[in-house]
């Protein structure tokens, strides 16, 4: 009987495991930008002409023990960075590995420095469970509104920006591309902002799926 057990748990597990190709074929199909295995990097100009920024936000990044998407990664990530979030800014990371999804996140927080110029966040990751509308409906949804093709604010017509506005800010990562969006004050923008309106709306469903405690 133990054993009897034991293989109907198997076979549920790698049922679950495997029900998910949908959403994975819709987010292979919209990232094939390119014929062979060479990296594509889709950067905003202000990083890619001068990293100086960019290698704060990587500071920041390593902190908290994430590795740089931009070399490429096995599978399929996705991370949310909800740094405009109040009172606790949100870090969410989705990843496809070995046909499953997981999800872990982290409420961090920007460590003081002498220079003022935060480098580093301080933060833990904790587990997620399944999304409450099930994975396949859940990632689906994010592609719906366009999660994988919005665009940076530098190429939004229109996008001001005033002092200290804090970003949302998504990373897409998989095994021969990478992309980085940022977002400023995004809440504020949707109005006027389709690009803007639409992380508000992923936001809220992310949010729907996993409250924040």
């Amino acid at each position: 009987m133990k054993r009897h057990n034991s293989y109907l748990i198997f076979i549920v597990s790698f049922f679950i495991c495997s029900c998910n190709n949908s959403a994975i074929d819709r987010i292979h199909d919209q990232l094939k930008k390119n014929p062979d295995t060479r990296m594509i990097n889709d950067m905003p100009e202000r990083i890619t002409s001068s990293t100086s920024g960019f290698e704060t936000f990587r500071k920041r990044r390593a902190s908290l023990g994430l590795t740089d998407l931009e070399k490429g990664i096995e599978g399929f990530e996705l991370r949310i960075w909800d740094d405009e979030n109040r009172p606790k800014k949100r870090l969410i990371v989705f990843r496809y590995t070995d046909k499953c999804w997981n999800a872990r996140e982290c409420i961090y927080k920007y460590v003081e420095t002498v220079s003022l110029m935060p480098d580093s966040l301080s933060g833990k990751f904790v587990p997620l469970g399944t999304p409450k509308s099930g994975w396949d409906n859940f990632i689906n949804s994010l592609l719906d509104m366009d999660i994988l093709k919005l665009r940076d604010f530098e190429s939004i017509p229109g996008y001001i920006l005033a002092t200290d506005e804090m970003p949302v800010i998504v990373e897409i990562g998989s095994n021969n591309y990478y992309k980085f969006y940022e977002l400023p004050s995004a809440r504020w923008h949707a109005d006027r902002s389709p690009d803007a309106g639409k992380i508000v709306k992923i936001l809220s469903v992310v949010a729907d799926n996993y409250p924040i405690k």
